[in-house]
């Protein structure tokens, strides 16, 4: 089959599938979202994984299956929703997925390397009920998982860094407000007087 019309086959085979489950996947039916994408992780694959072009050519695949989709739909298939499928598929092919667990937390789990890691995991959060942060803060702490950026921007604790202002910041022409970046998202105002501006 050539590309173009596998692509198209592909591409129109998940419209139809998404506009049979579009009602329960707006409503987040649990069960119809994590079925949704692992087949739509399995149709992403198939041709993402089976075309000789190398491994480049799965990304080309995501991306114009992103844009596809996005301009059929407005939103819901970005570029990093489409790859957390195709990964959800090849993570869990033929596993018996547990409905306990959402989406959310299938996109955490499926970052764990070891299988093993991955099952006791799955079900320490079935069992006891983990939100995506508990778990996220559980996987990070015992080192399973990378934290992601949102992850990494929580505030360290210990030691207060100290600055000191170089005095070419206060430049003659700067305006009467200046900004010092002092990290972490923090920043000090320094109003300056008309005679500091001169």
């Amino acid at each position: 089959m050539k590309p173009v019309t596998e692509y198209s086959n592909v591409k129109n085979g998940i419209i139809e599938m998404y506009e049979v489950s579009k009602r329960d996947l707006e409503s987040g039916n649990n069960r119809v979202v994590i079925d949704f994408n692992h087949s739509l992780g399995e149709r992403i694959s198939h041709i993402a994984d089976s075309n000789p072009e190398g491994s480049g050519y799965g990304a080309k695949i995501i991306e114009r299956l992103s844009f596809d989709l996005n301009r059929k739909y407005g939103k819901g298939f970005s570029k990093r929703s489409l790859f957390d499928s195709r990964k959800f598929y090849q993570t869990y092919k033929t596993a018996k997925l547990d409905y306990r667990l959402s989406w959310s937390h299938y996109r955490i789990l499926m970052r764990i390397k070891d299988a093993d890691s991955r099952k006791k995991w799955e079900k320490l959060t079935g069992d006891g009920e983990l939100s995506r942060r508990e778990l996220s803060s559980k996987l990070i702490a015992e080192r399973l998982i990378i934290a992601n950026k949102a992850e990494a921007l929580t505030r360290p604790k210990g030691e207060l860094n100290h600055y000191r202002v170089h005095p070419e910041f206060f430049l003659k022409s700067a305006p009467r407000v200046q900004y010092l970046d002092l990290g972490f998202n923090l920043f000090s105002e320094y109003l300056l007087s008309e005679s500091d501006n001169k």
